[in-house]
């Protein structure tokens, strides 16, 4: 489910930290699933940070896939 809620996540503004403080991996994993999903297509990476960052293609409730409700600070 962490998967999926990281890349529902990844919206090029939020860096591999921001997410990993929501979900709870190390901002590493996450780091590690940007790299994974890059190579399938799946996210792009943003010019606004220097290609550090990135953002999904597609939202997965978009997709009619079910996703937890997340808490976020300040929302």
């Amino acid at each position: 489910m962490r998967k999926k809620i990281a890349y529902e996540l990844s919206d090029g503004e939020r860096s591999s930290r921001d997410i990993a403080k929501i979900i709870k991996p190390s901002h590493t994993t996450v780091g590690n699933w940007w790299d994974k999903w890059f190579k399938l297509g799946l996210v792009e990476q943003t010019e606004k940070y220097g290609g550090s960052q990135y953002t999904r293609l597609c939202s997965l409730t978009k997709m009619g896939i079910k996703m937890p409700e997340i808490a976020l600070e300040g929302e």
